[in-house]
């Protein structure tokens, strides 16, 4: 479970406007704009208009102001604005390219496009423009949030980390920036370290059940169950129809082992989101778990449809109906399980079970299967101690002691789980020690690993980068 946050515009926004009376401004604006042949009377009188959310007004008279003087950048801005305000996208998009070319070091425009480009999907294309938006001003705190946000989307989760903390020195109660950082620290897979960020931004906004939303999630995922609970009804007493809230919360009670309270609070959810896959997923587990076995069949059958690539579904659908006796479909979802998580103990365990009473040589593989599953999480427990270790004397500027435990790590961990982010740690920290060379080998050895994961292909590209201009 993730923390939530949505992407910032700035100094937009792209809802529709009410419909406006005819467009009057005071009575000195007026005259001002009818006597003074420049832009700058319409501009005033239009952010007049803006201010009072009269955005077909303020439209008409910025795009007046641009055809007085279209080498203004703040008119073509401004007029860019009240176009997104009215939703007319690809006018904004052209007036802040225009804004762009007249005053290419105009940050607040640059953020504006590049924010246009992510919400169209060209990821790359936004990313420039927030970093020549960080370039033209480098206190510029929309900008480094926004480039966080689409690192983030690209899962270059330690860029974006990277971006959030700059933006943070000029300020760090900023509750956009806290949750984008939260975020991006849960996606690591650092909730302890996410919690204080998302306990600020909470703190900061008394009344938003998102904010105390994001603090539950981050306490379920540390395991602290009870106090997820917590969050999860304070976000509710804010916002009673939060479908995540009610879903974060039936599960955190389902790990605590309170099935009817659990299931309560997912058919909460389902009733306002009904086609929620994990919704379905955890009712579905309750009412296997109670023993109504028939009953979880239908829920998890419809989870299993919705999103067919989640193993957990794809082995409770199979193991109910083997406990229902139709043993053919069972083992094709716990087989399934296993082609989606080559690891997962307990759909292998399964198939070992089923197999022993049709054909022992086929349940004797699928125990060695197990037993290799096993010794590998062994493994990758004792390496993630290893590697903490490492990072910790990282962190303290102990490069031998941090790189000896990374390469200790790596060497027992071999091909567990693990193997892609030990190598990636290994890599940093040779970089950060100095070693190119042994950054170099290890990132590309990472990088063969996890080809998804564009830390590691930045992290390459810098320390090759900083190896060429040591050459010359």
């Amino acid at each position: 479970m993730l923390a939530r946050v949505v992407l910032s515009v700035c100094l937009a926004a792209t809802l529709a406007a009410p419909k406006e009376p005819p467009c009057k401004g005071p009575q000195e604006l007026e005259a001002a704009a009818a006597a003074d042949p420049t832009e700058k009377p319409w501009l005033a009188l239009g952010q007049w208009h803006a201010a009072r959310n009269q955005a077909l007004c303020a439209a008409e008279a910025f795009g007046e102001a641009v055809k007085r003087n279209p080498r203004s950048a703040a008119a073509r801005h401004a007029h860019a604005l009240a176009m997104l305000k009215l939703g007319r996208t690809e006018e904004a998009r052209w007036e802040l390219e225009q804004a762009v070319e007249l005053e290419p070091d105009n940050a607040a425009a640059l953020v504006n496009l590049g924010v246009l480009h992510q919400q169209a999907g060209r990821s790359r294309e936004a990313e420039e423009f927030f970093r020549r938006a960080v370039a033209a001003d480098p206190k510029f705190v929309l900008g480094y949030l926004n480039l966080g946000l689409t690192l983030t989307a690209q899962a270059r989760h330690g860029e974006a980390e990277t971006a959030l903390r700059a933006a943070q020195k000029f300020e760090p109660d900023n509750p956009a920036l806290l949750t984008a950082l939260g975020m991006v620290l849960v996606r690591q897979r650092r909730p302890e370290e996410a919690l204080p960020s998302l306990r600020r931004a909470a703190e900061l906004q008394p009344r938003s059940a998102v904010a105390r939303l994001n603090v539950g999630l981050a306490l379920a995922d540390l395991g602290w169950h009870d106090r997820a609970v917590k969050e999860f009804d304070e976000a509710l007493r804010l916002d009673p129809k939060l479908a995540e809230a009610h879903y974060g919360r039936g599960r955190a009670l389902y790990e605590m082992g309170k099935l009817e309270e659990a299931r309560l609070a997912l058919e909460q959810a389902r009733t306002l989101r009904p086609r929620h896959p994990e919704t379905l997923m955890f009712l579905g587990m309750i009412e296997a778990d109670l023993g109504r076995t028939q009953a979880a069949i239908p829920l998890l059958t419809e989870s299993v449809t919705l999103a067919p690539s989640n193993p957990t579904a794809r082995y409770r659908l199979g193991k109910a109906l083997v406990d229902l006796g139709e043993t053919e479909r069972g083992i094709e979802h716990l087989k399934a399980a296993v082609a989606l998580d080559a690891g997962h103990q307990q759909a292998v365990f399964q198939l070992m079970r089923v197999y022993a009473a049709r054909d022992r040589a086929i349940s004797r593989q699928y125990g060695e299967q197990l037993r290799e599953i096993k010794q590998r999480e062994a493994a990758a427990a004792r390496a993630r101690v290893l590697s903490n270790q490492g990072l910790e004397a990282a962190r303290q500027g102990d490069w031998p002691l941090a790189v000896g435990r990374l390469r200790e790590a790596v060497a027992v961990c071999g091909d567990c789980g693990l193997a892609a982010r030990l190598r990636k740690n290994l890599g940093l920290i040779l970089a950060q020690s100095g070693d190119d060379a042994g950054a170099v080998a290890e990132l590309e050895a990472a990088h063969a690993l996890d080809r998804e994961d564009r830390d590691i292909e930045y992290a390459l590209e810098q320390v090759r980068r900083r190896t060429a201009a040591a050459r010359r």
